[in-house]
């Protein structure tokens, strides 16, 4: 098939979870099937990574940063501040003379918030949803009060247009169950495709950890998602001086991109920039994931556990994995949980090796990008027939 894929981002450099599960599908699907790559950059440096894909045909196309006056306002005229900043003239005439050529068999649009900048077609279109986005909004407008009615405000805009676009396509990818039942009972769509977020099996290592005096914790994220920044505050100031206390040895490490302000605490080291991800997930005990959002899946949980790290999280980190708690990883819902089972996982070495194997079992069983890369294609052919 000749595949028409338009993203809300470059997928390369590997930095963020939709970059890297996006980079990943299209090198696998791309062996099988004509793929042309239009996709937003937020500055013009970016056109130099274009080289990085050369199994696809890339059109890139300059979005710059949400807060430019433009978009703001677009948002103070009734739209969303995320969907206004995708709405963009010169990417709708690239995609509308695209089209107009008549030689692509499907539209994928990934996620839905490009839609704003893509033309009315008959050509079959696929809408993958990485979360539930406007799910994520009002959670986040729940745990920051400074912002709460401008973050409410733009979760309802944002909900409209991706209920909209969700009903409207002919067939909707998620990556997880979970979201698909969701939308199944809320709309009614029932041409879902489950397509999971996924990991390189042969690049990331499993180490069975060594019992250590010297613990260390690892906060991975990428903190221009909301979601991340508002996990800070909990995990600086309730759960991890808690840890601390009952293992003063141990370290934290945050690692991220545009980590916020000043970071301080006993023992806490950031890092804006590493070389490579594998040896942070090498060098450290524990992965503290205390995610409060659910749907989706967390790339920094499937790394992990491809890795042989320890993964301490909730049932809302583990919710769009096919791993259980007790099993594959470790869940917490309290500080004091926390610390329980930071000191279970450090001290009861045979458990925490049979828990990591078990991790890295379904990681290759179920999460390889070959795998899910023929589940993509299925969807596509699903949406032909």
């Amino acid at each position: 098939m000749n595949i028409l894929f338009v993203s809300a981002l470059l997928p390369y450099p590997l930095l963020s979870g939709g970059q890297i599960r996006i980079y990943n599908l299209l090198k696998q699907v791309s062996k099988h099937h004509s793929v042309t790559l239009c996709a937003f950059i937020r500055n013009e440096e970016e056109r130099e990574y274009v080289r990085h894909l050369d199994f696809v045909r890339v059109i890139p196309v300059y979005r710059g940063k949400r807060l430019r006056l433009p978009y703001l306002i677009r948002f103070f005229l009734g739209d969303s501040l995320l969907t206004a900043s995708y709405t963009n003239s010169t990417m709708r005439k690239i995609i509308a003379d695209e089209l107009a050529a008549g030689q692509y068999d499907l539209l994928h649009l990934e996620p839905f918030y490009v839609s704003p900048s893509v033309p009315q077609t008959d050509i079959p279109t696929v809408v993958c949803e990485h979360n539930i986005e406007f799910r994520v909004y009002e959670e986040y407008a729940k745990s920051n009060r400074i912002l709460m009615p401008l973050m409410a405000l733009e979760a309802k805009r944002i909900k409209q247009k991706e209920i909209d676009t969700v009903t409207s396509c002919d067939r909707l990818i998620t990556v997880s169950g979970s979201d698909r039942e969701y939308w199944k009972k809320t709309v009614g769509k029932t041409h879902i495709s489950v397509v999971p977020n996924g990991v390189d099996v042969t690049y990331y290592r499993y180490i069975i950890r060594k019992k250590t005096r010297q613990p260390n914790f690892l906060f991975v994220g990428n903190f221009n998602w909301l979601p991340n920044r508002s996990l800070l505050k909990p995990l600086l100031y309730d759960i991890w001086p808690r840890i601390h206390e009952a293992l003063p040895a141990s370290t934290l490490t945050i690692v991220g991109k545009n980590i916020p302000g000043v970071i301080s605490g006993d023992h806490v080291v950031t890092k804006n920039t590493i070389d490579d991800i594998r040896a942070e997930y090498e060098s450290a005990d524990i992965l503290l994931a205390p995610t409060d959002i659910a749907g989706g899946s967390k790339y920094k949980i499937i790394e992990a556990m491809a890795s042989g790290l320890p993964v301490l999280t909730t049932s809302q980190g583990l919710g769009g994995l096919a791993a259980r708690d007790g099993v594959h990883a470790y869940t917490a819902t309290s500080p004091d949980e926390y610390v329980r089972q930071s000191v279970s996982i450090l001290t009861q070495t045979k458990k925490t090796t049979g828990i990591t194997g078990n991790a890295r079992k379904l990681i290759e069983s179920e999460y390889g990008w070959e795998a899910i890369g023929k589940k993509l294609e299925d969807a596509w052919e699903k949406t032909q027939q």
